[in-house]
């Protein structure tokens, strides 16, 4: 199972600290199975899922795409995390890259 950010669910909102960024997490059916909200000012976005099952396949996915956290805690949440930022990011790089060939 592969998980995605489409890019029509992003919600941004402007804070102080930054930009907040909360998008539904879907499967490759397009089923939403969770939600990311990525605060600029935290180091572990939380990331909440449907069901433990779906947390396992994603963290699953993360062990293999994300190296363990530099500080040395938790790394299971930082790797959920970080995988769920850069479905963030992969999204985020489709509107860019949208815009630039129009």
């Amino acid at each position: 199972m592969s998980f995605n950010v489409n890019t029509n669910d992003i919600i941004y909102t402007k804070t102080r600290l930054g930009v907040n960024a909360r998008a539904p997490i879907r499967n490759t059916e397009g089923i939403e199975v969770g939600d990311v909200d990525d605060r600029g000012e935290s180091i572990v976005a939380p990331v909440r899922f449907i069901t433990p099952e779906v947390r396992a396949e994603f963290l699953r996915e993360a062990r293999g795409l994300i190296p363990e956290s530099p500080f040395g805690i938790g790394n299971d949440e930082y790797r959920i995390s970080e995988y769920a930022r850069k479905l963030l990011e992969d999204a985020e790089q489709r509107v860019i890259t949208r815009r630039q060939c129009h």
